[in-house]
């Protein structure tokens, strides 16, 4: 009897799983830049009004990135007030250019409040781009703005969104080069 109810609780396990779906990996063309080595990216979804705003007004798509991630457990020494400003990105190798970009410095300050352990839900709002070109043939441009509204349609064919953090102490010390390089060159000219 013992086994039977056993092999009952397994059995309706796996119906339940295979329901479901089972897992899914996590995505692999989400990039937190300096911040993946402290969070893995459960899933994303994304929402636009793509479909009402069609092929010719790329440009007036708006909607939501949401990502969930875990936080790991390791110790993060950095800060919300350390980030200069953040952009979010969503980019297709195959057209070369970004299907969507938003503003990501409340996104990159939340995840850095994110506690260790922790599984946390972030939204960024997005934005369009027409990847259309005067350089372009109406051919070309078909085709490459027919990419970006299927990859709205269907995420995955996103190679990469990115989230893109400049760091306060990046932009002091690219600015302290450039004061030493004027002052080599001031030293110069006497």
């Amino acid at each position: 009897m013992k086994k039977k109810c056993s092999f009952i609780a397994l059995s309706f396990a796996l119906i339940v799983l295979s329901s479901c779906g089972g897992s899914k990996p996590a995505p692999k063309n989400v990039n937190l830049g300096n911040l993946d080595d402290y969070f893995t990216v459960l899933s994303y979804t994304l929402e636009t009004n793509a479909k009402e705003k069609g092929l010719d007004h790329l440009d007036d798509v708006t909607g939501t990135l949401t990502l969930v991630v875990q936080r790991n457990k390791e110790e993060m020494k950095l800060k919300a007030s350390d980030i200069e400003y953040a952009k979010v990105y969503g980019k297709l190798e195959s057209t070369g250019y970004y299907a969507f970009s938003g503003k990501g410095t409340p996104l990159a300050k939340q995840l850095l409040k994110v506690e260790p352990g922790k599984k946390e839900t972030v939204t960024v709002n997005i934005v369009g781009s027409d990847p259309g070109s005067s350089y372009n043939s109406a051919e070309k441009n078909a085709s490459i703005r027919q990419r970006h509204l299927d990859a709205f349609f269907n995420p995955s064919q996103f190679d990469e969104i990115e989230l893109s953090i400049e760091w306060k102490e990046d932009i002091s010390a690219a600015l302290e080069t450039l004061q030493d390089l004027k002052d080599i060159l001031d030293d110069d000219d006497d």
